[in-house]
């Protein structure tokens, strides 16, 4: 038997218990345990690449959450296990700015650069490794999130772009 996890209507994981699984439908019967690893620091990055969170805090979640103290200029490194069984799998992330998602050192999906909220994806081969999703924003509003097999398993709450202002009235 296997047990699903689910937050906030999302499923985030499978694991292998003595009991039956819940169905799809099913609400989350107790609170989810922290499965996301998340180190983040402030500063101005340009590509993925320049990300290093070595010496920072280790914060663990239930889900994909950026940070709120660190303004619009930041980097993350998120660490996660997904089983996904044998095969090929879909992947798309969204983000605003860059975001690479690897396992093993392979990259999955490559989501790099300075840019607005957009998607890339891949079918890729994947192993049972951790996954590592490594993020940055540099200025301006910010997305993330991960679909895997069409399913988002992984979603960040703020993903909405500001609002446009209220109009101005004519005078009369």
């Amino acid at each position: 038997s296997c047990l699903d996890l689910w937050v906030d209507g999302w499923k985030i994981q499978t694991s292998s218990v003595s009991e039956p699984a819940p169905s799809p439908t099913s609400p989350p019967t107790s609170a989810p345990s922290s499965k996301i690893r998340r180190k983040c620091k402030a500063g101005k990055f340009h590509d993925v690449s320049e990300v290093d969170v070595s010496n920072t805090e280790e914060v663990f979640l239930s889900s994909l959450e950026l940070p709120t103290d660190l303004g619009n200029l930041f980097g993350c490194k998120f660490f996660f296990t997904e089983d996904l069984g044998g095969g090929s799998h879909e992947f798309a992330l969204k983000s605003n700015d860059g975001a690479v998602l690897k396992q093993g050192g392979d990259v999955i999906v490559d989501n790099d650069g300075l840019h607005s909220c957009r998607v890339r994806s891949a079918t890729k081969r994947v192993s049972g490794d951790d996954f590592v999703l490594i993020y940055f924003q540099h200025d301006g509003s910010s997305c993330l999130n991960l679909k895997i097999d069409g399913v988002k398993l992984y979603k960040e709450g703020s993903e909405s772009v500001s609002p446009l202002p209220e109009p101005i009235p004519e005078p009369e």
